[in-house]
């Protein structure tokens, strides 16, 4: 009898060291969410929530910045339904981190905290459940933004507004969508453009190009990814040549889903490894990394949108299926000259002619502010601030007016 009460004593010792809260620190570890420091997040107005995996992490991690300096304005929890993405982000985050495992425990934090607005930066699945929650203003902001159906897809009428970065992305959803209200879309430009910090590297004075391929994705519709058909041949292009310095900056998912793509995607890595004039990089945002670049290969994603920032040369990998893709509802194709497999072979010359003669530079510029609309520098962050600044004084103008109702 007294074994099994030690034992139970133990339990419950080691529960309670993983519930505790320490002063010194912003961060929480709970299974119940009943257990949060309640005098801490008493003031939450803003909660970013996100649903995803291990995969996705880079999506929060483009946010940062944006959402530090909407926090010094509005109280900001980030809430995480994966616990290893949680465990993760748990010490380096700048700002309140919780880990929300069921549907109840979304819920009831909301409720017990009165979340004002809720923030979502992708279409994860379960982005519904807390879509149930009635008291706050739900506003969908997206990791990126490229011409890829995903980025006008008709789940955001679930949400009560969508910020878009400039008129390709209003345009998009307005073509797109049926029924969907124009008040809902808010331009804010790109704010993460406004906190790029340049990364430092010894390109040993060459020319430095650039391969950002996407993953494969779910379905047929969503597949961009050149890495199959183009990328071992553009390796062995670029790195025979002594002038240029190669950078690899694949998506974190490539590969996932698709075993030739995975293969492909290691034998880029292997002949990268046995170059001194290469690198792969994985940890850094791909916007550090454009300010020290000559000229970038993507494929259609939205890193691609970014890169209009820097305004250089730039080609797209060509694996359109025209079956299903229209390449005139791609913006962007009237920015850039294409990579296919006609002119693959000619890749030295078209980098050539690419960097020195920059061809697409006039056309870039109406595209450029077609798909980030016309911000200078600072001016991004303050519109997506004052945006959800806005939301949240109509949010509580709304909740007084209902309640008032309900009172009579």
């Amino acid at each position: 009898m007294y074994k099994i009460m030690d034992i139970k004593q133990k339990i419950l010792r080691r529960i309670r060291k993983k519930n505790s809260y320490h002063k010194k620190s912003k961060y929480y570890r709970f299974f119940n969410i009943n257990q949060v420091e309640e005098k801490i997040l008493q003031k939450n107005e803003i909660v970013v929530y996100f649903f995803g995996g291990m995969g996705q992490t880079y999506q929060i991690n483009q946010w940062i910045d944006t959402f530090s300096n909407l926090d010094k304005k509005h109280s900001l929890t980030i809430l995480i339904r994966d616990f290893s993405v949680y465990r993760f982000w748990q010490k380096k985050l700048p700002f309140n981190l919780i880990y929300a495992h069921t549907i109840d425990d979304v819920l009831s934090f909301y409720e017990k905290y009165n979340s004002k607005v809720i923030i979502y930066i992708n279409n994860g699945f379960k982005n519904f459940q807390s879509l149930i929650y009635e008291n706050g203003l739900h506003i969908h902001i997206n990791h990126g933004e490229s011409d890829k159906s995903s980025d006008h897809s008709n789940q955001v009428k679930s949400y009560d507004y969508i910020f878009v970065h400039g008129p390709n992305g209003y345009n998009n959803y307005m073509k797109y969508l049926i029924k969907l209200d124009s008040d809902q879309l808010i331009q804010t430009g790109r704010p993460q453009l406004d906190f790029i910090n340049p990364i430092q590297l010894d390109t040993k004075n060459k020319q430095v190009i650039m391969y950002a391929p996407t993953w494969e994705a779910t379905h047929r519709s969503m597949r961009y990814t050149s890495v199959d058909i183009y990328a071992e041949k553009i390796v062995d292009i670029i790195l025979s040549n002594e002038k240029y310095f190669f950078i690899y900056k694949p998506h974190p998912n490539l590969g996932a889903n698709d075993k030739k793509v995975l293969d492909n995607h290691h034998k880029v890595l292997k002949k990268i490894k046995n170059s001194n004039q290469a690198i792969t990089i994985t940890n850094r945002d791909v916007n550090d990394i454009y300010p020290i670049v000559d000229l970038a290969i993507f494929d259609m994603s939205s890193i691609m949108t970014d890169y209009l920032n820097v305004d250089k040369p730039f080609l797209l990998a060509d694996v359109f299926d025209p079956q299903i893709h229209n390449i005139e509802d791609y913006n962007v194709l009237k920015a850039c000259n294409t990579l296919t497999l006609k002119n693959i072979d000619n890749l030295q010359s078209i980098l050539k002619n690419e960097i020195d003669n920059d061809p697409m530079k006039e056309k870039r510029k109406k595209i450029k502010e077609l798909y980030l609309g016309n911000y200078k520098k600072g001016e991004s962050i303050k519109k997506f601030i004052a945006s959800v600044s806005k939301i949240i004084v109509q949010r509580d103008i709304e909740i007084d007016q209902r309640d008032g109702e309900i009172t009579k």
